[in-house]
């Protein structure tokens, strides 16, 4: 079975990095292998989503910031973050 995937997918494709479709969209996720001592082979381990590629690009997904780098004033709201 051809699991080709199309050009605008492709260009994308880098070492460490893996393309998959899910039903209608292509998302990339980062990767690399590790050897099975019990199999001797390597093995394929995902390790990150990175975000979904689509013909305009890689969408990144948005940072989440970690609560102690965020200053709140007295009332709650975001002054800055560090």
């Amino acid at each position: 079975m051809n699991k080709s995937l199309p050009e605008w997918v492709e260009k994308y494709k880098n070492p460490g990095f893996e393309s998959k479709k899910i039903g209608i969209e292509y998302y990339m996720y980062k990767r690399t292998s590790r050897w099975d001592k019990e199999n001797k082979k390597a093995v394929k381990v995902t390790e990150e989503y990175i975000d979904v590629v689509t013909p305009n690009g890689i969408k990144l997904r948005k940072q989440r910031l970690d609560e102690s780098k965020v200053a709140q004033n007295h009332i709650g709201h975001t002054l800055s973050t560090l």
